[in-house]
């Protein structure tokens, strides 16, 4: 169900997480919703010296 980013927020709360806690996971969802997490940077490859592993497919292999 799509909700909006007060409905999920207050879907959290009633779930048992605290006001601040809902308040900040729903922004992080409407951000990443938004595209504003999205990178094309190279930059952790080049820090750790390999390519970065995509998270689908560390869940798919179980790692996490």
């Amino acid at each position: 169900q799509d909700l909006s980013t007060a409905a999920y927020a207050q879907f959290l709360t009633g779930a048992g997480l605290d006001e601040l806690t809902a308040d900040f996971v729903a922004a992080l969802d409407e951000a990443t919703n938004r595209g504003d997490l999205y990178t094309d940077s190279e930059d952790l490859a080049r820090l750790i010296g390999r390519p970065s592993t995509p998270l689908a497919t560390v869940l798919v292999r179980g790692q996490l």
